[in-house]
């Protein structure tokens, strides 16, 4: 938490002894304040409740997401299951799209795609734009209806049409890939530039690959690199991946190996397995890290188990040549035949 020039204390500044510790002055202000806020979020939050429970509809929702972000009270997501469901009785079309997006995670309740999509599309039916593009996604993924390419760019094409930036965005997607929609750049990169412009992050990333690989624009590694830089800012990890690629390379940017590793590691802290396999290749070759065999290993393990199968190829020529491991020439050739058999 930033502190404001009110809340500083100038008189209580550490003081050093002679043999170099620190006496830490504790501010009780400020611990104060805060238990101060705890304090009101849990009042609030008690107040909320009680008035919900008295059938205050307009507030069932609300309720709904204290318990599902831990909001005033511990998460609790079959809390959140039942305000959600109380919420979406009296039409709250918000409520109707979280109790969709409940059954379709299996959060609070049995996981049941079906139920999911049905819940989206009684509330896409009705005009809001979340429900429409999450019923998309269900029709792009078959997920609780068959797989309907067609039918999913028509609702994210109504969602993307009121403004929805992640609708936008998916709905780029399909025009850059031809998925439900003749293929057209062209458009893919008018969707993408829509979203980005309202600060949607995976939207930012697209528009940036575009630049890099001349996708419906002129090639720009200049005008990639902000748009991959506005991206990684947000913390998305596949524009934190892409940037470390920019970075690693000099595309678009002066070469820079230890920015490279470090926005590799930034993505990696995600999960994002991509950034794990080039971690590792980072500290096997000892490019912006101190050389680590023993770790690259480990991160290409962790990227395969995640399914990237440049990984397990990366990880077969560690265990052929013995790189930060014993070497397992019986291992490197079953690794590479399960590689070559995931494509």
């Amino acid at each position: 938490m930033e502190l404001r020039p009110e809340d500083r204390d100038s008189k209580e500044q550490p003081r050093t002894l002679s043999n170099g510790q620190d006496i830490v002055i504790v501010n009780t202000a400020l611990i104060m304040k805060a238990m101060q806020n705890v304090q009101k979020a849990q009042a609030d939050f008690q107040d909320l409740l009680e008035r919900a429970e008295l059938g205050d509809t307009s507030l069932q929702f609300d309720l709904g997401l204290r318990y599902a972000s831990g909001d005033g009270v511990d998460v609790d997501m079959s809390q959140a299951f039942y305000w959600f469901g109380q919420a979406a009785e009296s039409g709250d079309l918000r409520a109707i799209d979280a109790l969709g997006r409940c059954y379709q995670n299996g959060d609070g309740v049995e996981a049941d795609p079906v139920r999911a999509a049905e819940l989206y599309l009684q509330a896409a039916e009705q005009d809001y734009a979340p429900a429409q593009c999450n019923l998309g996604v269900c029709y792009l993924n078959g997920i609780g209806v068959e797989t309907d390419p067609v039918q999913a760019a028509e609702w994210l094409r109504r969602a993307a049409d009121l403004g929805f930036a992640r609708a936008q965005s998916i709905l780029g997607v399909c025009y850059e890939n031809g998925t439900g929609v003749e293929q057209d750049p062209e458009r893919a990169v008018e969707l993408y530039r829509q979203a980005a412009d309202q600060g949607y992050a995976p939207a930012m990333c697209n528009l940036g690959v575009c630049y890099l690989s001349g996708i419906g624009v002129e090639t720009d590694p200049v005008q990639a690199v902000a748009w991959l830089q506005r991206s990684a800012a947000l913390e998305f990890p596949r524009g934190q991946s892409i940037l470390a690629d920019c970075y690693d390379s000099g595309t678009g940017v002066e070469a820079d190996p230890t920015r490279a590793a470090e926005l590799y590691r930034q993505a990696a802290d995600q999960g994002y397995p991509s950034a794990i396999s080039s971690l590792g290749l980072c500290y096997e070759i000892g490019s912006g890290v101190e050389q680590d065999p023993v770790r690259a290993v480990e991160l290409y393990r962790q990227a395969a188990e995640a399914g990237y199968v440049p990984a397990k190829c990366n990880l077969a020529v560690c265990c052929l040549n013995g790189i930060g491991m014993e070497a397992d020439p019986v291992q490197a050739v079953k690794l590479l035949e399960e590689a070559a058999g995931e494509g």
